[in-house]
């Protein structure tokens, strides 16, 4: 069978070969399309040429397909249900979407703001789902090639990169405060400075190859030398491990205050020459237009603040 090229063909065509087949009527299949009878009667004489073939003759009052129009009429249903299907317009419902979307976010972002996104979607869209993974070196990369949905990222790092394909919408600000058990002599003083925490050793987290805490550590109290007894991963576990030490740690204000709700800890404010941090969604323009992904953008930034 020869296969003609779609270039050469005039889909416009389509679902007038449909009607005609389906009506065998030149002026029903005109009425059905809202076409004049000569403009049905001219795409029929178009169809005839395309297709070496009659399609449909007159016999006594009415037209009978030819042995072509009947294979035809079988075959040019389901054709135009797949191109409408082609050129359907996307639609997006939570409440019955499935769908997985990967953020990449620090422990204190996603300590934050994860729970209040999980009731959330646990509400409204109870098939889609969330999978948190580590904020790496590579996060712009991982968000172009889609690895990743979302990150979750301090506007510093965003402003500091090269021109990339993304987007960003802040969420939260965010500031680094001192937190040590509720003995702890440091609880009599409203705000800290610091010369009161050099006199301390401290629980902190090791920023490793990761530029953000690399900057939050070296933002850190200013060039004030500090003792560090231990350092860990992630900042989650800093306030666990102050629970038994007179150290004291230093950790995002936002998990200071629900974690003193819970644990024997107190936090106050550190007076450092740093601004408060914005925490925003960073994603790629490839998934701009996708509408799973604009319903979670805007769902996050109703509740982020």
């Amino acid at each position: 069978m020869e296969i003609m090229s779609l270039r050469s063909i005039d889909l416009n065509l389509v679902p007038v070969l449909q009607a005609l087949l389906r009506e065998k009527s030149v002026s029903r299949a005109a009425e059905t399309l809202a076409l004049s009878q000569p403009a049905a009667s001219a795409a029929l004489k178009r169809l005839r040429h395309v297709f070496d073939d009659q399609l449909m003759i007159r016999v006594g009052s009415g037209m009978v397909l030819t042995p072509r129009g009947e294979a035809l009429a079988a075959e040019v249903g389901a054709s135009c249900a797949n191109l409408e299907t082609l050129f359907a317009k996307p639609e997006f419902d939570p409440e019955t979407a499935v769908r997985r979307f990967v953020v990449a976010a620090p422990d204190q972002a996603a300590f934050h703001l994860g729970p209040v996104w999980l009731q959330v979607l646990a509400r409204t869209a109870p098939h889609v789902s969330l999978r948190f993974v580590e904020l790496g070196e590579h996060i712009v990369q991982q968000l172009i090639d889609r690895d990743v949905d979302f990150a979750m990222l301090p506007s510093f790092f965003v402003e500091d990169l090269p021109p990339a394909p993304l987007h960003y919408q802040l969420l939260f600000l965010d500031e680094a405060v001192a937190i040590f058990n509720n003995q702890h002599p440091l609880c009599s003083h409203e705000t800290l400075t610091a010369d009161h925490l050099v006199d301390w050793r401290m629980i902190g987290f090791h920023p490793g190859s990761n530029r953000i805490e690399r900057k939050r550590r070296s933002d850190l109290l200013g060039r004030k030398e500090l003792s560090v007894l231990a350092d860990v991963a992630q900042m989650s576990l800093v306030p666990f491990l102050l629970l038994e030490t007179d150290c004291y740690g230093i950790i995002s204000r936002l998990m200071a205050e629900r974690l003193t709700q819970v644990l024997p800890l107190t936090w106050r404010p550190v007076a450092l020459s740093t601004e408060p941090v914005e925490i925003g969604l960073a994603w790629s323009q490839v998934q701009d237009a996708d509408l799973a992904h604009r319903w979670f953008r805007n769902t996050v930034a109703k509740i982020g603040r």
